[in-house]
Parts: C-alpha cells; sequence; structure tokens
C-alpha cells in the first residue's frame, strides 16, 4: 500500500480495518437475512456491498482527514473540512506516483499560506483538465 506522508498512511489503515469491520458487519445482516445456507454466497455479497460502502462513503471522508492533518499539522495552515476535501487530490500519490508535498508552503508567512495554496490547487486542477477548445477543420 503506497502513502505519501503519515496521515495517508493513517488513513489508508483505517479504510483496509474498516473494510474488514464493514465486511463482518454485512455477513452478519446477509446471513440473518437470506434464507441460504452458504456462506459462500455472504461472503460474496458482503465482499461487494463493504467494497462499494468503503470506496462511496467511508474513503473519501478518511482522505479528507488525513489532508486536513497534513496541511494543518506539517505545513501550518489553517483549512476546513470541507477545504480538504476539494485539496485532497494534491496530497494522494497518482498512479505514477505523483504528488505535491508543497513543504515550502510551511515557509511563508502566515497570511500568505491559504491563498498561495489554493492558487496552486487551482494552478495543478487547470494544468490536469483537458482544455475544452477542440481544432475543428472549416468545412468545404
Amino acid at each position: 500500500m503506497k502513502y505519501t506522508h503519515l496521515w495517508d498512511g493513517l488513513a489508508k489503515g483505517f479504510a483496509a480495518i474498516s473494510l474488514l469491520l464493514v465486511t463482518a458487519i454485512y455477513f452478519e445482516l446477509l446471513g440473518s437475512l437470506l434464507r441460504t445456507n452458504s456462506d459462500l454466497v455472504k461472503i460474496i455479497l458482503a465482499g461487494a456491498l463493504s467494497i462499494y460502502t468503503n470506496y462511496r462513503w467511508l474513503i473519501p471522508y478518511y482522505l479528507s482527514i488525513s489532508t486536513f492533518l497534513y496541511v494543518r499539522i506539517n505545513l501550518h495552515t489553517s483549512i476546513n473540512l470541507y477545504e480538504a476535501r476539494q485539496l485532497a487530490f494534491l496530497f494522494q500519490a497518482k498512479s505514477d506516483g505523483k504528488w505535491y508535498p508543497l513543504r515550502e508552503l510551511a515557509s511563508l508567512p502566515i497570511e500568505k499560506r491559504r491563498p498561495t495554496l489554493f492558487k496552486f490547487a487551482q494552478d495543478v486542477r487547470e494544468a490536469n483538465t483537458p482544455s475544452q477548445t477542440t481544432n475543428q477543420s472549416p468545412n468545404k
């Protein structure tokens, strides 16, 4: 499991633990709801429901909290949880392992940190968004 910083590693650890716990909860619930003695069916259904629940509901919150903690503690910059969710893409490794530690942000004066962080996030977002203009050839 790749992680980019301590808080990201802890969030991914919590995600792994919650995957197991949610699977066990679903397994028990399905055991009382389904009229089958097949544990394999219950395991498959519980696993599928657990994966969906974790990726749809739990992991985004874990990653937001890890971003919040990284920015507040490591970068000494004040943000709230909603803003952390918007900035999480900066501090999570992409498939190529690239992420933006932004350690130099902590060396800026306090009043310049937030604007610099959000400006950088906007620049990265724009750089990674494909252009809406297309090359259209004139009709002949």
